[in-house]
């Protein structure tokens, strides 16, 4: 690995962020990301693929004139995200066929290059995991490989799950372009977010 290509990666890594995502996970044999097939589709949402990607195109928009109002009127910005908070809970709920009040997101730390989270089982240093994260509330879901690269009991991490056993860390190895763009894009706002939190405190 050269100089250059060395800095990118450390600067990728930097933009790290700990959050709370819907994230679910399997096993996989290192052959299977040998074959040309191995696959990103999301079976989680089934048929509701198409519903959740007009969510996203609508959020997308829906965020940008929520921007415009709020220079103009932060009380009816913060009343219409109120409104729109209330659709998403209605939406995830049809999409994931449960009570979107009742998911419990897990602890996670995030970067462009790997995330670590907690598991109530353990794995073996270089054992392969395929990823599916749900990034909210743009409705992103992601589909990611990666090989985990360190595992801790979680009573050693400050940020993990106390009803997870395990702290995973893992690096990812395999990602659609187009997800790549969209983690980093959600990192960025997510650190704007959480800076400007603390600004406020």
């Amino acid at each position: 690995m050269d100089r250059i290509q060395t800095k990118y990666l450390e600067a990728r890594e930097f933009f790290r962020i700990n959050d709370r995502l819907d994230l679910t996970y399997r096993l996989i044999e290192p052959n299977e990301l040998e074959t040309p097939n191995y696959s990103f589709d999301i079976a989680a949402v089934g048929e509701n693929h198409e519903l959740l990607k007009a969510m996203q195109i609508l959020n997308k928009h829906s965020n940008e004139m929520l921007n415009n109002i709020a220079e103009d009127n932060i009380a009816v910005a913060n009343y219409l995200r109120l409104i729109e908070h209330k659709i998403m809970l209605l939406t995830k709920s049809i999409i994931y066929k449960v009570d979107a009040t009742k998911v419990n997101p897990r602890l996670t730390n995030l970067s462009e290059t790997g995330i670590a989270f907690g598991a109530k089982e353990s794995f073996a240093i270089n054992d392969y995991l395929r990823v599916t994260l749900v990034l909210q509330p743009v409705f992103s879901e992601i589909a990611i490989y990666g090989k985990v690269i360190r595992i801790e009991p979680s009573e050693n991490i400050r940020t993990a799950d106390p009803e997870y056993r395990f702290w995973i860390a893992m690096s990812f190895t395999h990602a659609q372009n187009a997800d790549k763009q969209i983690l980093a894009r959600y990192i960025l706002h997510k650190q704007a977010v959480q800076r400007q939190g603390k600004e406020n405190i």
